[in-house]
């Protein structure tokens, strides 16, 4: 029979092989298919199971359960492009592959967390080489799963970061960054890596944003610590003082200033750096204020003491010379040192000021008197 006899033999026989293979792979597929769902059926966890283990043990074998899920749909959805090798190999591997993870939830449930978790890990592994032997990578989906992971390590750093005296502005941020984090895991494991992708960029850029304004705010805090120090210093030195020279009006001064000064760490504390600044600044100078009414009083105090002595020398003179009108002047003087005593006991320097330079303006003239 010649090969032009043969033709629709061949036909038939092409046709009849290429069911057969069709057949074969449908049953393969099939048979594929219902092993991958027993093992998957079998890798459920109670929450009692759950909480043998550590929150990152429970992460990782949630992580690696997704993981193999996503395997064996691909192995399926394989299952007629490769050869029947191959898929027999990727069945295997994904048997032991599920058999480890199925070990490592035991062992979760028992309680050794550790060693769940280097089967899990391990069970990963396979899976991955179930991959590889029909030249299928989960690449995408690895490297978002690295960007999540990653934005959770930043996370975590910034909560270490963030005191519990942070800016409630600054702790709204972080909640905020927290649940796009949360909802970029939930896209991830329902099978939206593209938008899980796109959420946790976001919640990674707002993190660092909100690290670099925290060490800001960390540096801003210890150089205001340091002001807030220097001024309650000196606020302490001028009470102290104060003891000394009972000054009235100081002490009122002295007392805004200790109150301008608890207001500033109250707005610095809310967040408020610039009005914070600002009272802090009032509170110095405040306190400085009081101090000069407190020096200016015992200088008053002296310079009244030196006009009282200058008016006793110049009143004996004026008796010797029986100068009335020298005399009429060193009265008028000594009326006005008077006011200017009580002036200066009742902390009112400014008008004490005037009343002493009136004062000494009338002795000036009884000298000139007496000096002709």
């Amino acid at each position: 029979m010649t090969l032009r006899d043969r033709g629709p033999f061949l036909k038939v026989d092409n046709l009849n092989r290429a069911k057969d293979r069709m057949n074969k792979m449908k049953n393969t597929k099939l048979i594929l298919a219902g092993i991958l769902a027993a093992f998957a059926l079998t890798l459920s966890m109670s929450s009692e199971a759950q909480a043998q283990c550590g929150e990152r043990v429970q992460t990782e074998l949630e992580r690696t359960q997704m993981g193999l899920n996503r395997a064996k749909e691909k192995v399926i959805e394989a299952s007629h492009a490769v050869s029947v090798a191959s898929i027999e190999r990727a069945k295997s591997l994904l048997e032991i592959a599920f058999t480890i993870q199925q070990e490592a939830i035991k062992n979760c449930q028992a309680g050794r967390g550790p060693l769940a978790l280097n089967l899990t890990m391990e069970a990963r592994k396979k899976a991955a080489a179930a991959l590889a032997s029909i030249n299928t990578r989960d690449e995408n989906e690895s490297l978002v799963e690295r960007r999540l992971t990653k934005t959770d390590e930043l996370i975590a750093r910034l909560r270490e970061h963030a005191t519990a005296d942070a800016p409630p502005q600054l702790i709204g941020h972080i909640e905020r960054v927290v649940e796009t984090q949360q909802r970029a895991w939930e896209l991830f494991r329902s099978g939206h890596p593209r938008m899980a992708l796109k959420l946790t960029s976001e919640a990674q850029r707002g993190a660092q944003q909100i690290l670099r304004r925290l060490r800001q705010h960390n540096q801003l805090e210890q150089g205001l610590e340091r002001r807030f120090m220097s001024v309650q210093e000196l606020i302490d030195r001028v009470r102290q003082a104060l003891s000394e020279c009972e000054n009235p009006q100081a002490a009122d001064v002295l007392s805004k200033a200790a109150n301008s000064l608890d207001g500033a760490k109250e707005l610095f504390r809310e967040g408020h750096v610039k009005q914070a600044r600002t009272a802090l600044k009032l509170a110095g100078q405040l306190a400085q204020r009081a101090q000069g009414l407190c020096g200016a009083q015992d200088r008053q105090n002296h310079f009244l003491q030196s006009l009282n002595t200058r008016a006793d020398q110049l009143e004996e003179k004026a008796r010797d010379q029986n100068n009335r009108e020298a005399l009429d002047l060193i009265g008028r003087a000594r009326g006005i040192m008077s006011d200017a005593e009580s002036l200066i006991n009742d902390g009112l320097n400014d008008a004490a000021a005037g009343q002493l330079k009136a004062a000494e303006l009338l002795l000036r003239q009884a000298k000139r008197l007496l000096m002709r």
